[in-house]
C-alpha cells in the first residue's frame, strides 16, 4: 500500500512495467516586502526555494528581500510548472497577476 503522504507520489504504469515516479511542482508568485513588486518562479522545492530567495541565493530577487509567497499552483511535473511559469510570465500585466492572486485568496 502506498502512503498518502510524503514529497513524492508513486504508481505503477502498467503490469510488469517499472514503477514511475511522479514529483509534484509548483508555480509560485512572490510579493516583495521592499517595493511590492511580483517574483514568478517554478520549483520542485517551494520551501527550499522561498528560502533561497530570502536568503540572497537568487541574483534577479536578491535586492529586494523580504519576499512573501502569496500565490501557488500545483503541477504534476516540474515541465508543467514551467509551461505555467511562462505563461504567467508572458501577461506582463500587474493587474492580471493581482486578479489570479485574489481568486487564490477567495478559495
Amino acid at each position: 500500500m502506498l502512503p498518502c503522504h510524503g514529497r513524492d507520489r508513486r504508481f505503477e504504469s502498467g503490469r510488469g512495467r517499472q514503477k514511475e515516479e511522479i514529483r509534484m511542482s509548483w508555480v509560485y508568485i512572490l510579493c516583495s516586502k521592499k517595493d511590492n513588486s511580483y517574483y514568478v518562479g517554478s520549483t520542485n522545492n517551494l520551501e527550499r526555494r522561498i528560502g533561497q530567495h530570502n536568503n540572497g541565493f537568487s541574483r534577479y530577487t536578491r535586492a529586494k528581500i523580504p519576499w512573501k509567497l502569496v500565490y501557488t499552483e500545483t503541477h504534476d511535473s516540474l515541465k508543467d510548472a514551467r509551461i505555467r511559469e511562462q505563461q504567467l510570465k508572458n501577461w506582463k500585466s500587474r493587474v492580471a497577476l493581482e486578479r489570479l492572486i485574489g481568486k487564490n485568496k477567495q478559495l
